[in-house]
């Protein structure tokens, strides 16, 4: 397979041992330039193999991972690593939760915000006598302000992708996102203090006042557009002074306004957050994308479709050659499916992130 510059994910089902695992990270390396993999595991017993193979790779435990992965390890799951070429394959570790990797060094060296976006990334996939493994790859990407979404989210849809792809890697589950909202950048960046006060924005920044969605001017001083808008944005600005990055989207009418918040140039005095917007772009999915990841229909993959397009219910409905209530019926399996609550709850999560009540 050619490299694909628009390949954002490949997430594998692994069901045939260690023979599967390394062809299918030997792919990955070999198809995506710069790939990033992150390999740990939900076993005790193989997290403790997997502390002692960094190590043996790095020469230290619980520091910096990223580095030279050629040295064997003797652990038989992550053997694999050493048939990758050196500097191919960016990082691995010991399985852990966001919010425990949101707080470890790792994110801090390795993972820093605008580096590489972990928090939609990693899947359980069972391998046979090694346990339970988590594997993520994506195209590792230098400009800030990126993120992507998560192919497979339900265990019906791990079983779709596992019968396409779990025996001798004869498919392959493929989304591609190169257009996506997930990887728009979000130009508008506002830098806020702790008291909400706006200190300074970039010249993009101008562009998303002038349009009065979430910022306006009035004598010459930034504010919030309305209460509402501050008061939905104060979560991701608290989050942000207490060193956690947050992600979310405001709606606005048909359009969803990506909102990004993380810690800022601070003092011991005057803390700051920077707060960085944009407009999302439509999320690009086809119907066998959505078919494969969340399990859906082609009826119902037909009527996603319709939503990313912006179009009604009853617009679906006379396009498709339907019935409203039976779009509106297709929907309510679809929100079932990918564990949503409405349209722009749907957007948002195919657009890798997430809604804000703010409108």
């Amino acid at each position: 397979m050619r490299h694909d510059p628009n390949m954002a994910e490949l997430l594998w089902r692994l069901s045939d041992g260690e023979s599967v695992l390394e062809e299918a990270v030997q792919a990955i390396s070999d198809d995506i330039d710069g790939a990033t993999l992150a390999v740990g595991s939900l076993d005790p017993v193989l997290d403790g193999a997997g502390v002692r193979a960094v190590a043996e790779l790095d020469g230290h435990v619980g520091g910096r991972l990223w580095g030279d992965l050629s040295t064997p390890s003797r652990n038989p799951a992550l053997r694999f690593l050493s048939n990758s070429e050196p500097g191919r394959l960016l990082h691995y570790r010991p399985w852990m939760s966001w919010d425990t990797l949101r707080r470890s060094d790792l994110y801090e060296q390795v993972l820093e915000p605008g580096r590489i976006g972990m928090e939609s990334a990693g899947m359980r996939l069972p391998v046979p006598g090694y346990g339970d493994l988590q594997v993520y790859c994506g195209l590792r990407r230098e400009r800030p302000w990126l993120d992507r979404a998560t192919l497979v989210r339900t265990e019906s849809s791990l079983r779709a992708l596992g019968r396409a792809v779990g025996h001798g890697l004869r498919r392959r589950g493929v989304r591609r996102t190169g257009a996506t909202a997930c990887t728009h950048a979000l130009d508008a960046t506002f830098v806020i203090g702790a008291d909400g006060q706006m200190l300074s924005r970039t010249g993009a920044a101008d562009n998303l006042i002038a349009e009065g969605v979430l910022l306006r001017m009035r004598e010459g001083i930034t504010h919030w557009v309305d209460a509402r808008a501050a008061e939905a944005v104060r979560p991701l600005i608290a989050a942000a002074l207490c060193g956690d990055e947050r992600r979310g989207v405001f709606p606005r009418g048909r359009r969803m306004l990506l909102v990004r918040t993380f810690p800022g140039p601070s003092s011991d005095r005057r803390p700051t957050v920077v707060l960085a917007a944009g407009w999302a772009r439509p999320p690009q999915w086809s119907s066998h994308d959505l078919r494969v990841a969340y399990d859906l229909t082609p009826r119902e993959a037909q009527v996603v479709l319709g939503v990313i397009a912006g179009r009604t219910p009853d617009q679906i409905a006379s396009g498709a050659g339907l019935k409203a209530a039976s779009v509106r019926m297709y929907l309510k399996r679809v929100y079932a499916k990918t564990e949503t609550r409405g349209q722009v709850n749907l957007l948002a999560m195919l657009a890798g992130t997430r809604e804000v009540d703010g409108s």
